[in-house]
């Protein structure tokens, strides 16, 4: 997951040279092809001298790696009249460098690397959180402002152009103190100023355990008119098509530091104003933009928590929405959710934009009184729709100030989070000492709620399974109706979390029928601490929250989780450095227990090419905790959709004939470690004699030419501490040697190539790994591998204590 840069020199050029244009004339591609043989094709970048200076012969492209192993790359470098914007493989003509390959090694993800590289790129999974590949899902407390971040007088070639805040830039100097040695430094060659307030501005922010940032790379003719990527901000063809490598640079030096310090980036690609929207390609989807989401996603697609943001309160049309959304999923091959900012409370986008796979997030304006009624909105209509949107909120309508932080906390913060959505703070337009969004200087002027949205978000992360819960404010009753009245989300019957802006009345709860035990616990949200004594109580059916500890006309999370229920095991350490006495302190939490999950029978199915199928997968766990399901084995254009009841939809029309095996994986949501999975064959008739069009990626099965075999055994025993190290050997009848992968191996472990045709899985299991780990050991025929033909078998690991 660490960043890495591939480097090649070809034809010496200058960022201001006009034929051929080194921007738009040339097209570098490097494929990077996985130890498993997955294939990225990554758009690459012309980069100077490759130091941060416009003038040179080095052409660069940037990734970071998912799989442990060798790895092999390939450059695709071609000449033609704006090629960079076609997106034909064989455009233009080879030049220089082209075909030059190579390879590297990749080690196994380092639980102690910063940000997020301990945990991978997050990824849009069909659910409505984003999740870390090697890590937990992911809940959002970012800021909004300023939406000018990069207009900062410590970058090269920045100005301000008259916008709405005449002759001013960030300089950030409150946070200058926050550098520390070792942090990146810069300066500027046009104003003398470094790059200390910018990253110390970020350092401050992940102090805070502020997670994400909203800005726009682009905003000329909109209210900053002070940040662009190009060489000058004029409005000729020229200008729009030549990029500040040295800007560039110092951007992407920035940007990384956020990600090492745990911020996600929320990339605004436009602005509302006409003239912003219009400024390229006079407001249509032409070359002039495509290319710059090419130098986007090319020098920034590497960054592992990102996403797209079309527009900022957007006023193009649909199709051209559409358009940009498709752009950017042909160009970026590491799949990063994209979103579209509304307008104030308005919604006709969206209505037209349901059930689109291309969009997978909202980034919704929004009244305040009427915040969670959105995110519940959205949750359930995008789910409906087949494509679940992660609920962004991404500006509120009166603005975070410095005298707000306690409303906006009752009316806002809790009630986003407890209806299933993620939040980032909009700071108003206001002006200095204060800061707006487009003035701020001093991120602690709003530290009131960075303390707040620090103690709601350590509370969810570290007591409630939020990725599988569902909002129930329903199931309050007589609760008293200040800022909207109780906020609860719930778990299946086993935990809920209520919260009461105002806690005083008479509060109850509808709880299942039958009498169980539960433990009751009051939290303090301003604070940030549990107070008052953890209560057992036997309750079912209506059953009165009781009063907190004290200040019972203030604001009060009550936590009640049935005994024995288990608590999430997602490992939720924050990425960010917070500071002793910032962690929220952690409720006594039962332990889970040998729960089982499973998944009620799927009938092997007969269809014909063309014939559309759609299965429910309905699992369930001992746990209570609605269990999570993947596909190993499915076609790579099959689709499995979440139904927002625990079952998920197997949707797929086959074309082409054969058979295809499938298996079903259900984990256990309290407990990792405890899963089962269930198998079941789609025949499919017709007069097509090909194979299923399945994903390799994924392992699908075909019938024709001769399967590999893999020589291990089936099970293996490991003492906790010690390192299991065990050989695997692929044997193909075709000859050469089939490429292997385990498709879940173990965070921590190794599957290294040992060049003589065998591979070595090493793995130190931890405690949370006692019990039996089941790993899926894959290889792929070497004579048949353009049709993804591969076999599988199954490794038991037992763990010892």
């Amino acid at each position: 997951w660490y960043p890495l840069t591939v480097d090649f020199s070809g034809p010496s050029a200058n960022e201001t040279d006009a034929s051929p244009n080194p921007f738009l004339d040339y097209r570098l591609n490097v494929q990077f092809t996985s130890p498993s043989g997955r294939n990225y094709t990554v758009p690459g970048f012309f980069a100077g001298n490759g130091s941060g200076e416009g003038s040179g012969n080095i052409w660069r492209a940037r990734f970071s790696a998912d799989e442990a192993g060798t790895w092999r790359y390939r450059a695709d470098f071609r000449r033609g009249n704006e090629i960079a914007v076609d997106l034909t493989p064989d455009a233009g003509e080879p030049d220089s460098f082209n075909g030059e390959s190579g390879e590297f090694n990749i080690s196994g993800v380092n639980p102690s690397a910063p940000g997020f590289q301990r945990w991978g790129r997050l990824d849009y999974t069909g659910e409505h959180y984003l999740k870390f590949r090697n890590g937990p899902h992911w809940l959002k407390t970012g800021t909004d402002s300023p939406e000018n971040l990069l207009a900062y007088a410590g970058f090269d070639n920045t100005t301000d152009l008259g916008g709405a805040v005449s002759g001013f830039l960030h300089r950030y100097e409150p946070h200058v103190a926050d550098w520390r040695e070792g942090d990146p430094f810069f300066v500027s060659r046009d104003s003398g100023v470094d790059s200390r307030g910018i990253i110390g501005a970020l350092n401050y922010l992940s102090d805070q355990r502020i997670n994400s940032i909203y800005f726009l790379p682009m905003n000329l003719g909109g209210d900053g008119y002070d940040t662009h990527p190009f060489l000058a901000p004029e409005k000729s063809r020229y200008h729009k098509t030549h990029f500040d490598v040295s800007k560039l640079a110092q951007w992407n030096t920035v940007l990384l530091h956020a990600q090492q310090k745990g911020i996600a980036l929320n990339i605004v690609l436009n602005e509302t104003e006409l003239e912003n929207r219009e400024w390229q390609d006079n407001g249509q989807f032409g070359v002039e933009r495509k290319l710059y989401y090419r130098e986007m996603v090319a020098r920034f697609g590497y960054l592992l928590a990102a996403k797209w943001n079309i527009c900022e309160e957007n006023n193009f049309s649909i199709d051209f929405v559409r358009e940009a959304a498709k752009y950017l999923s042909d160009l970026d091959w590491s799949a990063k959710a994209v979103s579209l900012h509304t307008p104030p409370d308005r919604f006709e986008n969206y209505e037209e934009l349901l059930g689109n796979p291309l969009i997978t997030a909202t980034s919704i304006q929004y009244s305040i009184d009427r915040a969670g009624e959105y995110v519940e909105t959205w949750r359930r209509r995008s789910r409906e729709s087949g494509v679940p949107w992660v609920i962004d909120m991404d500006e509120n309508d009166k603005g975070l100030l410095d005298n707000n932080a306690d409303d906006l906390r009752k009316r806002v913060l809790y009630d986003v989070l407890f209806s299933g959505g993620n939040i980032e703070w909009y700071f108003g337009f206001g002006g200095l000492p204060l800061g707006g969004d487009v003035t701020l200087e001093d991120f602690r002027t709003r530290e009131p709620m960075w303390n707040y949205s620090r103690h709601a978000r350590s509370f969810i992360e570290a007591q409630l399974p939020f990725w599988n819960m569902q909002p129930a404010d329903q199931l309050v009753r007589n609760e008293n109706n200040d800022f909207g009245g109780a906020e609860v989300l719930a778990a299946n019957g086993d935990v809920y979390a209520v919260y009461l802006p105002n806690a005083s009345g008479e509060p109850a709860i509808e709880l299942p029928q039958g009498a169980q035990r539960w433990t009751r616990q009051w939290y303090n949200p301003r604070s940030g601490n549990y107070e008052g004594q953890t209560e057992s109580i036997q309750a079912a059916g209506l059953t009165p929250l009781g009063s907190p500890p004290s200040q019972s006309s203030e604001d009060w999370v009550v936590l009640l989780r049935r005994e024995g229920a288990p608590v999430p095991t997602e490992s939720q350490t924050d990425n960010n450095n917070v500071a002793a006495g910032n962690q929220t302190p952690q409720a006594p939490a039962p332990t889970v227990g040998n729960d089982e999950v499973g998944i009620s029978p799927i009938a092997n199915q007969n269809i014909s090419v063309g014939e559309p199928l759609a299965i429910v997968a309905s699992p369930y766990s001992t746990s209570g905790l609605i269990p999570s399901m993947f596909l190993v084995g499915a076609p790579g254009d099959a689709t499995f959709n979440d139904n927002g009841n625990g079952t998920r939809t197997f949707a797929w029309t086959p074309t082409t004939s054969g058979s295809q095996q499938i298996t079903v994986v259900v984990q256990d949501a309290g407990n990792n470690n405890t899963r089962s999975e269930f198998n079941f064959t789609i025949n499919v008739g017709g007069n097509d004699a090909g194979n299923i069009a399945g994903d390799s990626d994924n392992g699908s099965n075909n019938s024709a030419g001769s399967l590999p075999e893999i020589q291990m055994p089936s099970s293996v025993e490991v003492q906790l501490g010690n390192t299991l190290e065990l050989v695997i050997t692929p044997v193909d009848a075709d000859g050469g040697v089939p490429p292997l992968w385990i498709d879940n191996l173990p965070g921590g472990a190794e599957f290294s190539d040992n060049f003589d045709g065998t591979r070595t899985l090493r793995w130190t299991p931890g405690g949370e790994d006692i019990g039996v780990t089941n790993l899926r050991v894959v290889a792929r025929d070497t004579g048949d591998a353009s049709e993804g033909q591969t076999v599988t078998r199954d490794l038991r690991v037992l763990v010892r204590n």
